[in-house]
């Protein structure tokens, strides 16, 4: 059973494992609904950063404290942040002086495992950065999972096929 997410956030991350060639059980969350997952396409590098601070000053306008944008590699997360920082407040995301409380991170996918924020903004997730093979299904399903109440997914060109229905 799953405690920790949404039905609708259960179900797109229970859709991204089903691409990979491992076992899984099938996730049974507990019967608590939200919005269904964002998924939307930006035209251009300008877009997706307007649309991601809007995404994120819209959840905090809802009273969502903890907000975790997801890039898939340290690098990328850097100039995230960076680009991001200039419309919206971030809070340090190194691991060496980030003190996890409130406010937006920007993290590399591998630095989330174990932790939970109220909402989750996976950026750009596309098939290159997350090919369709069993550890990036494993990679993608974590970043899903740490949303607690809301998830959206932003992306420039062709989404990953670990998130084709």
């Amino acid at each position: 059973k799953s405690y920790r997410n949404t039905v609708e956030i259960s179900e797109f991350a229970q859709g991204i494992l089903q691409h990979g060639a491992f076992f899984s059980y099938p996730i049974e969350p507990i019967i608590r609904h939200g919005n269904p997952v964002c998924v939307e396409k930006c035209g251009s590098e300008e877009k997706l950063i307007c649309r991601m601070a809007e995404k994120i000053l819209s959840w905090q306008q809802d009273g969502y404290d903890t907000v975790a944008v997801v890039c898939r590699t340290a690098a990328e997360a850097e100039d995230m942040a960076e680009k991001l920082g200039s419309r919206i407040q971030i809070e340090e995301s190194s691991l060496e002086k980030a003190e996890f409380g409130q406010g937006v991170l920007v993290l590399p996918v591998e630095y989330t495992k174990g932790l939970e924020f109220d909402a989750v903004l996976i950026c750009n997730p596309t098939k290159e950065d997350y090919p369709k093979d069993d550890g990036h299904a494993k990679l993608l399903y974590v970043a899903a999972t740490r949303a607690l109440h809301e998830l959206a997914v932003l992306h420039l060109g062709d989404v990953t096929e670990l998130m084709e229905d």
